[in-house]
């Protein structure tokens, strides 16, 4: 027995960072499954970005992808006005968004540490800054998750 409908989140728009990677991808395709419609950012081409999309038989009425560089206040701005535009709500917002970078601590550059912090910490704060400043002029009661997964 599914421990929800297949329905549960018909009418409710999510809004995900970081969800084309591996745990994106099948968080994505959750979310689909129970009817969201899904705005997902990511570091893809918008091209490979739909064509991903096609390949995982993702409906393309509820399934929009956004370019967007979230690690900049104009970038996760950009993120939740295009959410917004492509659904007109926003209920939830997912920050997972983040990347992992292994080497010897002598070998590690300051811009490299300043890029992976980027991503992992300051983008998860400005897609949930983002993304609650839209739900809240809008009077949604919503609500952000900020884990990176990948």
């Amino acid at each position: 027995m599914p421990a929800f409908a297949k329905d549960c989140l018909q009418g409710k728009t999510v809004l995900i960072a970081g969800g084309l990677g591996a745990i994106g991808r099948v968080v994505v395709s959750a979310l689909l499954e129970h009817s969201a419609r899904v705005a997902v950012n990511d570091v893809l081409s918008v091209e490979h970005a739909g064509q991903l999309g096609k390949d995982l038989a993702w409906p393309s009425e509820r399934f929009v992808y956004v370019r967007a560089d979230v690690t900049r206040p104009e970038g996760a701005e950009e993120l939740a006005r295009k959410t917004l535009e492509a659904f007109g709500s926003l209920e939830v917002a997912l920050c997972h968004a983040g990347m992992a970078h292994s080497c010897p601590i002598l070998q590690y550059s300051e811009a490299e540490w300043d890029r992976i912090m980027d991503l992992n910490l300051k983008s998860a704060f400005l897609v949930a800054q983002a993304s609650a400043r839209a739900m809240v002029e809008r009077g949604i009661n919503g609500g952000c998750s900020l884990y990176p997964m990948d």
